[in-house]
């Protein structure tokens, strides 16, 4: 075990054991969190640097039943399927975030205001317990940097500006109803080893940034592909906006994906009108598949669109309701996939809130696309030619 990942947890340690930094309220017992209304109150702890280190965590725990399932081979419905599900809606995770500014080390003589950061976080699988990465113990983020008025310059295995910018935001449904688990647009939502990113300040809501993978995933011999990405957006309520181009080249240099992305929202009273688009442009090759358990083979160039149209409504303070439709259309292969999701979500206090998701997938021309399958995937999708799927999602997650 490294001196990082040890450090790592005996920071959490200390800050599960409820050495936190004091709030304007009393804090509260962490194992009373389930039932509190006060005001969520981070675990965190500032050390005599000044250095504060904040523990986080997401867990999502629920069930989830697909019709029609593929069978092994994707010539068919396998039947019905009920299975535990882990992040249905968000990913289940622990880490630590730390910042240390450096004028109180002598370091900022300029007055940029800037500080050291960090974030580590473990993927976790609440079916099985243990990590949802055999290749990475920081599977969901591991990345080192600085920021200040000049911006954030960050090191190691983050997250895209797709992910940053545009998922959650304005396409959202969570695992596996999501837009980026559609066969041709895992890049809407992934992480990568070996990145340098930077972002701009805002300047009157504007920000720009780029995304540079210099080597290949680490311990992952099939999927060597390299990233680099650029984004615009802008923010400010109640509009927010994200464009970001993404581009993947094989180890050998050549471009292997080149797609431009666009997502908007705008906010009125308990309304949230969310709307976007993907265009992705595919040569032969091996492309991850979303998810990275990849690759899948491109057999020819290929162009696949797809857009989504949604809206979010506070129908109570505790109540929202949430609808989307997406529209993927495969403009080489001529086939296409319709999916309808509707989302309920309750929030019991700041920790804790309960939700259900139905959907329902079509597909035509040939197309297989699913939200579960037990077959392989392809260039096609993962499930069976023309299949339609219907999925009931329900869970509860716990966030601090």
């Amino acid at each position: 075990m490294s001196l990082l990942t040890k450090s790592a947890m005996v920071s959490m340690l200390l800050l599960f054991a409820g050495h936190a930094e004091a709030q304007q309220q009393p804090p509260i017992p962490y194992w009373q969190m389930l039932t509190s209304n006060q005001p969520a109150q981070p675990l965190s702890v500032v050390l005599p640097t000044g250095m504060k280190l904040t523990a986080l965590g997401v867990f999502d725990i629920g069930e989830s039943y697909f019709t029609s399932v593929s069978n092994g081979t994707n010539t068919g419905s396998s039947g019905s399927v009920l299975r535990g599900e882990s992040g249905a809606l968000t990913v289940s995770k622990i880490g630590l975030k730390g910042e240390q500014p450096l004028d109180s080390l002598g370091l900022d003589s300029l007055g940029l205001g800037a500080k050291f950061i960090f974030d580590i976080e473990a993927g976790v699988d609440l079916t099985r317990f243990t990590g949802n990465d055999p290749n990475h113990f920081f599977s969901r983020n591991a990345w080192f940097g600085v920021a200040g008025n000049l911006g954030t310059l960050t090191f190691g295995r983050q997250w895209n500006f797709n992910d940053d910018y545009l998922i959650g935001s304005v396409f959202t449904g969570g695992y596996p109803l999501s837009i980026f688990r559609l066969t041709e647009f895992g890049e809407l939502s992934d992480l990568h080893d070996n990145v340098v990113k930077y972002v701009t300040p805002a300047f009157h809501g504007i920000q720009a940034g780029v995304y540079y993978q210099f080597d290949g995933d680490t311990g992952v011999t099939s999927l060597k592909n390299k990233a680099l990405e650029f984004m615009v957006s802008y923010k400010l309520d109640p509009v927010t906006i994200g464009a970001v181009y993404d581009q993947q080249t094989d180890p050998f240099g050549n471009v292997i994906s080149q797609m431009e992305s666009f997502g908007a929202s705008y906010r009125v009273g308990k309304l949230k009108f969310r709307g976007g688009f993907a265009v992705n442009h595919l040569t032969p090759g091996n492309m991850p598949y979303p998810g990275g358990a990849g690759p899948i083979s491109v057999l020819t160039p290929e162009t696949a669109a797809a857009y989504l149209a949604g809206i979010d409504w506070n129908i109570a303070p505790k109540w929202v309701i949430s609808g989307d439709f997406v529209y993927r259309d495969n403009l080489t292969l001529a086939n296409n996939t319709q999916i309808y999701r509707l989302l309920l979500d309750y929030t019991l206090n700041a920790y804790v809130d309960i939700y259900a998701q139905v959907a329902f997938m079509t597909n035509a021309a040939g197309a297989a696309e699913s939200f579960y399958s037990w077959g392989a995937a392809t260039y096609l999708g993962s499930g069976y030619a023309d299949q339609s799927q219907f999925a009931a999602q329900t869970g509860l997650r716990f966030k601090f």
